[in-house]
């Protein structure tokens, strides 16, 4: 989650004093809300996503030319797996994979071939991983779609930012194991389990692993003024943002419903938490993650397990890292997109 402005305090509880709003992001075809959505209309146009599979070997066009990690073990208990990509983006060969920098790029490069590996279909030809430009920064997304089995149900954008704060000048790393490597690997387990059968949710399912963030929303705003499915397609986002921490020591997770339909949304959400068997407390998150980039345009939905004192740290590591919380974010979601109904999309 990015850094709250310095005038206002970070949602520490559930109903903080958080109470900035969204700042308006104009979707394709709309009156621009900033400069650096101008023409974004010539893609007004699309109806349904183009899905591709990637050119063999295509990961991220950025990354090439560096040394790549390993991908982890495709064997072990969602459990093990959570663990293992927590470890693997929040190491310190990764250097606090900071937007715009080559960590970021050889992380997405990872993310990339994990898409690959499971099967999903890309938006480009060129792969998964989607470039864009934000002021001075270079960065990229990272995109797979599994499109819906009846092609008239809408989609789902299922989003967690995978960059952290980099190392200071100091040379000390801030990992971002719980913000966010831990909805990172929501994210890619629940990629696994829709993959290999465990899950078979009615609507398509966008993964976008943002870059980003941390950086005043960049990846997720570039996504809305370029989305590689039309919002008017979109019937809810998904955002995981912080799944690693109990809020207070209780085993509870943080939600804010916002955007359009908030009333049916927050009832899907209740659904969705008695048939996982977790408790889901609403919660005032503020517009500090990538839902806000959503809210002004799709229903939204942001997962969270509350800042805490090692938040925006150096000790945010893998070890402190409260694995059954984060098992319980994985079955919310789960749950979630299991339930979802089929709303049709023209």
């Amino acid at each position: 989650m990015a850094e709250s402005p310095a005038n206002e305090p970070p949602a520490t509880q559930v109903r903080s004093s958080v109470t900035q709003r969204v700042r308006p992001i104009a979707a394709p075809g709309t009156a621009s809300a900033a400069p650096a959505a101008q023409g974004a209309g010539r893609v007004a146009t699309l109806r349904v996503p183009s899905v591709r599979t990637p050119k063999a070997g295509a990961t991220c066009a950025s990354a090439r030319g560096l040394s790549a990690l390993d991908l982890p073990s495709a064997t072990g208990s969602s459990r093990e797996r959570l663990s293992t990509w927590i470890g693997l983006l929040a190491g310190a060969p990764l250097r606090g994979r900071e937007a715009g920098t080559a960590d970021a790029r050889r992380a997405a490069s990872l993310l990339a071939r994990r898409f690959a590996q499971l099967g999903f279909a890309a938006s480009h030809d060129d792969g998964y991983c989607v470039n864009y430009r934000q002021s001075d920064l270079e960065d990229q997304n990272v995109v797979a779609l599994h499109p819906p089995k009846d092609a008239s149900c809408g989609w789902v954008v299922l989003g967690a930012h995978y960059d952290a704060l980099g190392t200071d000048a100091r040379g000390v790393l801030y990992p971002g194991a719980d913000d966010n490597a831990s909805g990172t690997a929501v994210m890619l387990e629940v990629a696994r389990r829709i993959r290999e059968g465990d899950l078979a949710p009615k609507v398509g399912v966008a993964f976008v692993a943002f870059g980003g963030e941390e950086k005043d929303l960049a990846g997720s705003r570039a996504f809305v003024r370029a989305p590689a499915v039309p919002l008017s397609q979109v019937q809810l986002m998904i955002n995981v943002d912080m799944a690693g921490r109990k809020p207070a020591g209780y085993p509870i997770v943080g939600y804010e419903v916002y955007g359009k339909n908030m009333p049916r949304v927050g009832h899907q959400v209740r659904m969705a938490a008695a048939a996982s068997k977790v408790r889901a407390v609403p919660a005032q998150l503020g517009d500090r993650s990538d839902s806000a980039s959503f809210a002004p345009h799709v229903p939204t939905v942001f997962f969270c397990t509350m800042v805490h004192a090692d938040y925006h740290e150096a000790t945010d590591l893998p070890a402190r890292v409260d694995l059954d919380q984060t098992e319980r974010v994985l079955g919310l979601v789960s749950a979630l997109l299991q339930q979802l109904p089929c709303e049709k999309r023209p």
